[in-house]
């Protein structure tokens, strides 16, 4: 079992030295508690007969910021949408409710797939400094992730020669 937990992370975190500092004489009002978030859209499915799954039911919180309220009410618009053609037509079969994972999908899922990849390959010790200390160096950079994990840009111009080159060689 993982060690790795919301208590490790803060205590890890306040132990800093520049932390450590800017708290000193502060104190703990209450425990420390966490609560998982659904970050697997990208992986699950979001309809069944009769059932649609929208917001963080769908699993659509943000991998990397944790952020979700936006993905939420754009899921509901779907939904709602999707319910209103079920209800024209009397039918709310898994096939007749198919149209609102594809409208879902088309439009989160390369943005979840590459925030998955981001938390999963990026947020490690060194890569993470790494791709911060070049954000700072490079205001291209820092917009560009920007851009991607608020949805706003394509999730695959990180990936793309001319920025991973940026992010290895900026002194």
């Amino acid at each position: 079992k993982s060690t790795i937990n919301a208590k490790t992370i803060l205590e890890q975190f306040v132990a800093a030295p520049f932390m450590r500092q800017m708290l000193a004489g502060a104190r703990q009002s209450g425990p420390i508690k966490g609560f998982p978030l659904r970050t697997d859209f990208a992986t699950a499915p979001v309809t069944g007969p009769h059932l649609l799954l929208v917001g963080e039911a769908a699993g659509l919180v943000n991998p990397v910021t944790g952020e979700g309220v936006d993905y939420a009410l754009e899921s509901g618009k779907l939904a709602a949408a999707q319910l209103s053609h079920c209800f024209t037509a009397g039918d709310f079969s898994a096939t007749a409710l198919a149209g609102y994972e594809t409208a879902l999908r088309e439009r989160f899922q390369e943005l979840f797939v590459f925030s998955s990849r981001i938390r999963d390959w990026y947020i490690n010790g060194p890569v993470l400094n790494r791709l911060v200390y070049v954000a700072n160096q490079r205001d291209n950079i820092r917009e560009l992730f920007t851009d991607i994990v608020l949805g706003n840009a394509d999730a695959s111009r990180a990936t793309s020669l001319k920025t991973l080159s940026q992010i290895a060689f900026t002194l």
